[in-house]
């Protein structure tokens, strides 16, 4: 009985109301580890850092904008053997729905990418991809929150590298990051009080 209060009290605290207000400003970053497959290429890890930029148009609908840095480890599959790394380079532009503690979202992103050696050459690629998410705010502290989502990000057109080239991959990843909510401050009476 008593685990069952404890689980109530742990839910009952994840499920506390979250209003994103029409003015609410977010500044986030998120910290993913995600594995890959594509038809062209071997297994890829990717360790990626984010920051998050966000502006509440309307309440509960949330424009977002999200540079990114991301370094990328790919596995050669047998008869090869060893590893490349790379860094990926980016921007993403979409929108958070939110529905108390939970929101969906989608984010279009642009990106260039390449071995470090690549960059100095301007030998990079670049590629177009969207995310589609789900996620929850845990409060950590008044406007702070743990952000925790499940991502699925599928490419989109193109991909430029040597050759033009259908973008047929997919990836299904985690994140965990802390996102900090300013409130839009409410209208001062000019009667002071």
């Amino acid at each position: 009985m008593k685990n069952h209060v404890i689980l109530l009290m742990l839910l009952n605290f994840a499920m506390a109301a979250f209003a994103a207000e029409k003015g609410t400003k977010m500044l986030g970053g998120t910290v993913s580890l995600s594995r890959s497959r594509s038809e062209i290429i071997t297994p890829v890890t990717e360790l990626a850092v984010t920051s998050s930029l966000g502006y509440c148009v309307i309440d509960n609908l949330m424009i977002e904008v999200s540079p990114k840095f991301t370094l990328t480890m790919q596995e050669y599959e047998p008869p090869y053997s060893g590893h490349t790394s790379s860094i990926v380079f980016g921007i993403g532009v979409g929108a958070r729905f939110f529905i108390g503690k939970f929101y969906l979202g989608s984010m279009f992103n642009y990106n260039s990418h390449g071995a470090a050696e690549a960059y100095a050459k301007g030998n990079q690629y670049y590629y177009k991809d969207m995310d589609l998410k789900a996620g929850c705010l845990l409060p950590l502290a008044k406007n702070i929150y743990l952000d925790l989502a499940a991502i699925y990000n599928f490419g989109v057109g193109e991909a430029r590298a040597f050759t033009f080239g259908a973008n047929h991959s997919s990836a299904y990843s985690m994140f965990i990051g802390i996102a900090a909510f300013l409130k839009k401050a409410p209208p001062r009476s000019p009667l002071g009080a």
